[in-house]
């Protein structure tokens, strides 16, 4: 596990853009990180400066996937809803 997280994500978008998003903010349910799941804190969101907002979650099984059906090339992920309101409450501090 690394200490710290590189300043960018990479991201292939539709039509194979390849786009560099410079990292402003990992938040937890505990607060700012370092890292995505830093501390063991899991679930995280990653706020980028170009205003897009990253949510890391535990994947979906399959049979979840079919009922929310998902339109092409988007996905969901799952966070537990407590979760979801710490992290919620960081990002507005």
């Amino acid at each position: 596990m690394r200490d710290t997280v590189s300043p960018e994500i990479t991201t292939l978008i539709p039509h194979n853009l390849l786009i560099i998003m410079k990292i402003q903010r990992i938040v937890g349910e505990n607060g700012d990180l370092s890292a995505p799941c830093s501390g063991g804190t899991c679930p995280t969101a990653i706020l980028t400066e170009e205003n897009e907002v990253f949510v890391q979650g535990y994947v979906l099984s399959d049979s979840e996937n079919e009922k929310l059906n998902a339109p092409p090339g988007e996905g969901f992920v799952r966070i537990p809803r407590d979760t979801f309101d710490k992290i919620l409450n960081n990002v507005l501090k």
